[in-house]
């Protein structure tokens, strides 16, 4: 029998705010003077995995929630939670 040995990856945890606007929302009702936000906590072995997986996670998100308007995201903060 073959002896496989995986390699583990040590994770770290991850605050990532995602900020976004409506376009379709705030052409119709007026701009909004801030971007909406969205906060996730994410186990990920860097910043840009941590990125990757909050990205994904409010398309999801933004996917099953009950309103129509188009989200597009306009910044990103990653923070490591100590």
């Amino acid at each position: 029998m073959k002896t496989v040995k995986l390699r583990t990856v040590e994770t770290r945890r991850f605050r990532v705010r995602i900020f976004y606007r409506e376009p379709t929302y705030e052409t119709r009702f007026g701009p909004r003077p801030d971007p909406h936000r969205w906060t996730y906590e994410v186990e990920a072995a860097g910043e840009d995995e941590a990125e990757r997986l909050a990205r994904a996670r409010f398309r999801g998100d933004a996917e099953s929630s009950w309103v129509g308007w188009v989200r597009q995201i306009v910044d990103v903060e990653v923070a490591e939670v100590r």
